[in-house]
């Protein structure tokens, strides 16, 4: 069970409380003093101000230290569930009446239950909202073109997204201004940004056209770029804009200074990957593909994720300018200054890092070193799509993240990769019954499975896992023998998998290669090379290597009296290759000797 503790505190000290106490795994209950249980939803819970317009005398404040969540993605952490739970203001002289908690989130006594349905209603896995960036919906996960930035309301009450091919989507409080016709664009659409007011935002296309909408303005754009764009940030006025391309040179417009720009240096960094403006408007940040920092103007370095584990999609600016959120592909997200979730976290003096100027005459500074502490807060993005970016609302703890699905074809494992992906993979296909251990790598037990579930769900025999192809696992039944009865061992030539069934029920399903139809000749008698159907009994086995006149057989299962046969072998294509005996992989043989799968007696149905 959660441990509840009350503090009374004034409104001035509201803010104060909560930046000491949110990083403390917090679920913290609101409880105002003039009762009105929307009061100041913006200011209080964007952590800025919860200064009230009428006297107040105190605020009753609860904390509920939530435990770890078992189910729970271990990436969020307490952390998050923290900064998640915010429940809405209470009177205090209502406390008394028992409708007041009646259907309020404070009123769930499970916490861990509580929990895991407000962090379930954050995300579809396409956006996902931390800290008061609340979810809104999204354009769902078949839209017809690349999801490619987005961009928030401060209050965090809403957002838009937008599409590749101009498209824009809003989702909550947000409006939508228009879009782009994919016919009028020469090049895709790569970043969004919203006016200040709220009412408005730009799109800006890989080759610097910028469009503007609502009360978004057109102030300029490049007439020609070197490297296409990446990134759009205004001014806080509203009146200007600067954009970043990606060999690090940065345009300004309207109002917008120019501060310099990282042009040539990030080239050894995979290139700008990311770039927003500090809110004072007299700075902005270049983020290197590989998490390299480059600040610019009053723009402060609180710290990098150089080297990155994954490359940089997207970075985030706070209300303040006194820090910012670093997003990876992967969905970790690093936070500095007072974007971290403690406030122990101090600015990062910078003065290494060289020279600025106005003017033409600027030195790119080095990129920082990784000893700056930074909190990280990783976002559950699906293993099938890629986190591309990071909206910053007005708290201190709150953004949004845009992750898009993967192509149909992208291509998420093959032999010799490793990593979450893989370990996804393995348990998926172990979960439907195709025989592998678990290693952690694709090796060659992981290519047959592979195999194995392609032939079973009639995909293309690549033994390479396309997007398509985890989708379709992930998603898939479990395969259904024809055997409804008993405990028999099929062969399916048409698929060319092996089945043990159970009572209706595929126990294991394995890759396997039966004969190939062709004729051959041995002893100068042709014959061909085919798997016969019907109905067998394994009868015979040898527990070794048996050398025939054929081949090898290692550890072979006999089930006709011509020497058809179970038996493991180093070949074991995705084709009928055989001369009529169902091959396995020698660990698969090996597997069954050592699990008696296939012990004698055995009904055998070949189809």
């Amino acid at each position: 069970m959660a441990q509840e503790f009350t503090d009374t505190i004034t409104a001035p000290r509201v803010h104060e409380w909560v930046h000491e106490r949110v990083h403390e795994s917090l679920w913290v209950r609101w409880f105002g003093a003039n009762g009105n249980r929307s009061l100041h939803p913006v200011a209080c819970r964007g952590f800025v101000s919860c200064a009230e317009s009428k006297p107040v005398v105190s605020y009753r404040v609860s904390r509920v230290v939530v435990p770890a969540i078992r189910g729970l993605s271990l990436r969020y952490g307490t952390v998050a569930v923290a900064a998640v739970l915010i429940a809405g203001l209470i009177p205090t002289e209502s406390l008394a009446s028992p409708n007041v908690m009646a259907g309020s989130q404070a009123n769930l006594a499970p916490s861990a239950q509580l929990s895991a349905q407000v962090l379930a209603a954050r995300s579809d896995g396409i956006v996902t909202g931390a800290g008061i960036a609340a979810f809104r919906g999204s354009p769902g996960p078949n839209a017809p073109a690349r999801l490619v930035a987005m961009a928030g309301l401060r209050d965090g009450s809403g957002y838009w997204v937008a599409r590749s091919d101009g498209a824009v989507s809003a989702h909550g409080n947000a409006r939508r201004y228009g879009s782009v016709s994919a016919a009028n664009l020469s090049t895709p659409v790569v970043a969004m940004s919203p006016h200040p007011d709220g009412r408005g935002y730009w799109l800006v296309t890989a080759g610097g056209h910028v469009y503007a909408f609502g009360s978004a303005q057109w102030f300029g754009q490049p007439i020609v770029l070197a490297a296409p764009a990446i990134g759009i940030a205004p001014t806080p006025t509203g009146k200007g804009y600067w954009i970043a391309a990606g060999d690090g040179g940065v345009f300004a417009y309207g109002d917008a200074g120019f501060f310099g720009s990282a042009y040539g240096a990030v080239a050894a960094h995979g290139g700008a990957a990311a770039f927003t403006s500090a809110m004072t408007g007299s700075g902005y940040w270049v983020v290197a593909r590989d998490g390299a920092l480059y600040p610019f103007g009053t723009a402060r370095n609180f710290g990098s994720t150089w080297p990155a584990p994954s490359a940089v999609a997207g970075i985030a600016s706070t209300r303040s300018g006194a820090g910012y959120s670093i997003l990876e592909t992967s969905g970790r997200v690093r936070v500095f200054g007072d974007a971290a979730t403690s406030n122990r976290l101090r600015p990062r003096d910078d003065s290494h890092v060289g020279p600025r100027s106005s003017g033409g005459h600027y030195s790119p500074p080095l990129p920082p070193t990784a000893d700056v502490p930074g909190a990280v807060r990783s976002v559950t993005v699906p293993l099938d799509r890629r986190a591309v970016a990071i909206a910053g609302a007005g708290g201190f703890h709150s953004f949004w993240i845009l992750a898009d699905p993967l192509a149909p074809t992208a291509t998420m494992a093959a032999l010799g990769a490793s990593g979450p992906v893989v370990q996804s993979l393995q348990y998926n296909l172990l979960a439907r019954g195709f025989w592998l251990n678990l290693t952690g790598t694709f090796d060659s037990q992981t290519l047959q499975a592979v195999w194995a579930f392609q032939k079973t769900y009639d995909r293309s025999r690549t033994g390479v896992v396309s997007a398509d192809d985890y989708r379709k696992l992930v998603s898939a039944p479990r395969h259904v023998p024809r055997s409804p009865t008993g405990y028999v061992a099929e062969i399916d030539k048409a698929r060319q998998i092996i089945i043990l069934a159970r009572d209706g029920r595929a126990e294991w399903i394995f890759n396997t290669s039966t004969g190939n139809d062709k004729p051959y000749t041995y002893d100068g008698v042709t014959q061909i090379a085919t798997t016969r159907t019907g109905r067998f009994t394994m009868s015979r086995q040898i527990d070794g290597l048996r050398v025939g006149r054929l081949g090898s057989l290692w550890r072979p299962k006999y089930f006709t009296s011509d020497g058809i046969a179970f038996h493991g072998s180093a070949s074991i294509p995705p084709y009928p290759a055989s001369h009529g005996c169902a091959r396995l992989s020698n660990l698969a043989i090996d597997f069954i000797w050592a699990s008696n799968a296939i012990p004698l007696g055995t009904s055998v149905y070949v189809y």
